[in-house]
């Protein structure tokens, strides 16, 4: 059986290092192309890069969350951050 991946969009511009302020993980945050910020468990692993720097002004960078996880999904805190 075999397990669908699924990919998310990130603006390559907008990654960078930080710490997690609930269990001090580090942690690498980029900006989804929706507009949201997700922090992943670094490093982040991109799987296609769209878009030509020449030509547009950013670029896109697939990332598949079976390989680059969401920090949200290993954090022990991530019940208290949930709305």
């Amino acid at each position: 059986m075999a397990t669908e991946m699924a990919i998310l969009k990130i603006y390559q511009d907008t990654k960078g290092p930080g710490t997690c302020r609930s269990c001090g993980a580090a942690v690498e945050w980029a900006q989804l192309v929706s507009g949201k910020r997700m922090p992943f468990d670094p490093p982040i692993v991109v799987v296609r890069t769209l878009g030509n720097l020449l030509a547009e002004a950013r670029t896109v960078e697939e990332v598949d969350t079976a390989i680059t996880r969401s920090h949200f999904s290993s954090c022990p805190d991530a019940k208290d951050w949930r709305r």
